[in-house]
């Protein structure tokens, strides 16, 4: 799978999604002692065991995509310096 470089519009698309995620406490995880030692866990470990094991064979799978899409995007941020 080849991606080409986003352009401006779906960038800013993907900045709303990463503030709408974080407002909605997709990326919230204890990180005091306290929420710690209280045994609260992050939105990813809070969910059940074969979901998560299914959701990261998924991220297995998609590696080497993801690997040459990234590569892609850096040599062309490379080539624009």
């Amino acid at each position: 799978m080849h991606r080409s470089i986003p352009s401006h519009n779906e960038c800013i698309h993907a900045a709303a999604a990463v503030s709408d995620m974080s407002r909605n406490g997709f990326l919230s995880r204890p990180t005091s002692k306290k929420a710690i030692s209280k045994g609260e866990r992050g939105l990813f470990h809070g969910l059940p065991k074969e979901l998560r094991v299914t959701a990261v064979m998924a991220a297995m799978e998609d590696i080497p995509a993801t690997r040459q899409s990234n590569n892609v995007s850096i040599d062309a941020q490379r080539a624009m310096k």
